[in-house]
């Protein structure tokens, strides 16, 4: 029982989603059976397809192996740890499906990880390789901490979505957004005629989804001299703000905005991106704002699932030649997922917000790790001073 409480916070914590197919598309590949109503997952489990069987989907660790684990176990566990054989058997028996290590290839490995695990090799004496689990636990706990975070304010904003308050009080609406691999859509896109264009350069449209979570998931794409900067991560956002209110029908949205971005300084951990969630304040759009960061080298998430359905499904169109096509094949051939509404978008331009937001003359530090400064915070949060108590205006 230790055991497997200790790999399910790891499942739902540590794990991350990997891009996979789209389960409704009765693709199984990536969902794997429970085979006992005693397993942990069982209770999340969902029926896929029409044997009557319970799936969750395959969640994945960065490149690793079991010792990895034990020794994480038995740093986090001390003396409750459980033994070696004891913790295989459980993982070998319960979990190795459902929990996977990530090959080297699959994505960016997390520098960190990469480093302490190389330090545990080197290791010679068993205080050495303890000495080093103790780093990576807390690097492992900082990880865990931000996907808490993450996870939370999803099951928020879903449970919200699904009780609609017309005036906004005390709810909460999340996007999630961040820019698909250029390499699947280089335009034209002609099946037949890929060893013509090999030598060819051929400009690469700009994707950016966003998945506005109990919503809608969009997709917006822009021809490839737009840049991909905190103009167009501000612009998306507004755009699904209003289709959301569009969606609902209502003048109002809920009072609390929670933005899951992509660790980057080029879109949104900069100044613009700042200004502009202090515009959403300032300018009442918002009680509350927050921008969540996930670990770099651990940030799969939701919408990298959602990308890859996009480029399987692109990959079956035999000729693509402008944008409108791209997005019209979009519509017709990907299904959202957990009862969200497609939209697919053609930008052609984005807002010049860094020019708007200029005059204003705000500077913040801090924002992004430079040599100096390497630790910065994981989370901002905007709110009117008036909300922080022992604050004066």
């Amino acid at each position: 029982i230790k055991a497997s409480s200790w790999f399910l916070r790891l499942y739902t914590d540590l794990g991350e989603p990997y891009a996979t197919e789209d389960p409704a598309a009765s693709h199984l590949a990536d969902n794997e059976m429970i085979e006992e109503p005693q397993h942990p997952l069982w209770d999340v489990g969902i029926a896929l397809g029409t044997d009557g069987n319970r799936y969750v989907p395959t969640r994945y660790l960065n490149p690793g192996c079991f010792e990895d684990l034990f020794l994480q176990h038995q740093i986090e566990e001390g003396a409750d740890a459980t033994s070696k054989s004891t913790l295989l058997k459980v993982w070998n028996e319960r979990w190795q499906k459902h929990l996977k290590f990530r090959n080297i290839g699959q994505g960016k490995r997390c520098g960190v990880c990469a480093r302490l695990d190389e330090e545990r090799l080197q290791a010679t004496s068993q205080e050495e390789r303890l000495a080093v689990g103790e780093r990576k636990l807390e690097h492992v706990n900082m990880v865990m901490a931000d996907r808490e975070v993450s996870v939370r304010s999803n099951m928020m904003a879903e449970r919200d979505a699904k009780c609609w308050s017309p005036d906004g009080v005390d709810q909460t609406v999340k996007i999630t957004i961040d820019g698909m691999d250029q390499a699947k859509f280089k335009v034209p896109r002609n099946t037949k005629s890929t060893a013509e264009f090999e030598s060819l350069w051929r400009p690469s449209l700009h994707v950016c989804g966003a998945i506005c979570h109990g919503h809608l998931e969009a997709y917006f794409i822009m021809s490839s001299d737009i840049p991909k900067d905190a103009n167009m991560n501000c612009t998306v956002i507004a755009r699904v703000l209003d289709l959301v209110k569009e969606k609902l029908g209502v003048s109002t949205t809920p009072q609390n905005l929670v933005v899951a971005a992509d660790n980057t300084c080029r879109e949104s951990k900069n100044q613009t991106f700042v200004n502009y969630n202090a515009y959403l304040i300032t300018g009442k759009k918002f009680l509350t704002t927050e921008v969540q960061y996930q670990t770099t080298g651990h940030t799969h998430n939701e919408q990298d699932q959602r990308f890859s359905t996009v480029a399987t499904s692109l990959s079956r169109a035999p000729v693509l030649e402008d944008p409108e096509e791209f997005a019209a094949w979009i519509r017709s051939h990907v299904q959202p997922v957990r009862g969200r509404v497609l939209h697919v978008e053609v930008l052609e331009a984005t807002y010049d917000f860094q020019k708007w937001f200029h005059a204003l003359g705000v500077q913040i530090k801090g924002l992004a790790a430079t040599h100096t400064e390497p630790d910065t915070n994981h989370v901002w949060r905007f709110l009117p001073r008036a909300m922080m108590a022992g604050v004066s205006d």
